[in-house]
């Protein structure tokens, strides 16, 4: 009888190769959203702040309209009774206390931020300008230093090897006499 030949498992790493280099990808992907998102989060925090600004403005402008109009509903009611007259009043005292309250508030809100100018953008690219110069001129240099490396080590073997054919001279001639 003829026996079965074991068959040899083989494992193969090309689906695990294939996963990792998709993690890889995927956390390359995460880390650049995550830089981005921070880099313009300050921009967006202003944004939010003066918007926010804008909204309390407009809020209050609404309750001193409410107030107006209460403050004008409350003088032509007080017209039509004594007892109606006081209570008015004391309304009317407080609306204006709170018109004025409103007001303060609003002459203590900042004006928003102006937006960038062509000039500050101009200016930002022209120091990038000067900076790619300034990395160029680096390179430039680090390359004459690297040459001038090369050389120095070339001239350092040829000395020795002069020196080499010198010494080898002189023994040969003391060697004649």
């Amino acid at each position: 009888m003829a026996r079965r030949q074991k068959k040899k498992q083989e494992v193969s790493l090309f689906p695990f190769l294939d996963i990792l280099a998709c993690v890889i990808g995927n956390l390359i992907l995460i880390i650049t959203a995550v830089v981005l998102e921070s880099v313009d989060s300050d921009k967006l925090a202003e944004q939010f702040a003066n918007e926010a600004v804008q909204q309390q403005t407009e809020q209050n402008l609404q309750a001193i309209r409410e107030l107006e109009e209460s403050l004008k509903k409350l003088k032509q009611d007080s017209i039509s009774s004594d007892a109606r007259v006081q209570k008015a009043q004391q309304q009317l005292v407080e609306a204006e206390r709170a018109q004025r309250e409103a007001q303060g508030r609003l002459l203590n809100v900042p004006p928003p931020p102006p937006p960038p100018d062509d000039e500050d953008t101009a200016e930002l690219k022209k120091r990038e300008l000067e900076i790619k110069e300034i990395l160029a001129e680096m390179k430039r240099i680090e390359a004459k230093s690297a040459d001038k490396k090369n050389l120095d080590n070339t001239l350092i073997e040829y000395l020795k090897n002069q020196n080499e054919v010198l010494v080898l001279i002189l023994k040969h001639q003391e060697n004649k006499f």
